[in-house]
């Protein structure tokens, strides 16, 4: 082989890892421990799949778990051009099957498993069931959790005082 052969398959091989820095596809299988195979193309027996990459997530102090579905669309990044083990998955954006939640861009909002959390005007607003698991629950300083207590009782049908 001559030089200019060899520098022929060197750019070569450098254009395929240049296109597979930043490649775009949808979730065709999820398993929460291996992570996400991507379909990046497809091809004669059906789709392109990458090997398992994991998604971008939050393990420090705040941690995250925000499971992709099947179909949704997302970004793969590898560094290397080598799309594997180095691979990072984000959600690219919304399509169809996985609509945009809202068109209000004054109203941030948080949506899964039927429930919706509205961040507006310094007020969070949650729309669906709410279960609270802990050892309180306050609201301006007094207990309204299961220990709380109302003074001024009075049996009957009377109105008892504010919780203490």
């Amino acid at each position: 082989m001559n030089v200019v052969e060899t520098l022929m398959r060197e750019v070569e091989e450098l254009r395929r890892r240049l296109n597979n820095v930043v490649r775009e596809g949808r979730v065709e299988e999820a398993d929460a421990k291996k992570g996400y195979r991507i379909a990046i193309g497809d091809g004669d027996d059906g789709p392109i799949k990458t090997t398992w990459v994991k998604r971008d997530e939050s393990g420090g102090s705040l941690k995250t778990w925000a499971p992709l579905t099947k179909g949704q669309k997302v970004k793969l990044f590898s560094p290397n051009g080598e799309i594997g083990g180095n691979s990072l998955v984000v959600p690219h954006h919304y399509n169809e099957g996985h609509d945009q939640p809202s068109e209000n861009l004054e109203e941030p909002l948080f949506q899964a498993g039927g429930v919706t959390m509205r961040f507006s005007n310094g007020v969070l607003t949650i729309e669906g069931n709410l279960l609270i698991k802990g050892a309180s629950v306050k609201h301006d300083d007094k207990d309204i959790g299961k220990t709380h207590k109302h003074g001024q009782v009075q049996p009957g049908g009377g109105q008892s005082g504010a919780p203490v």
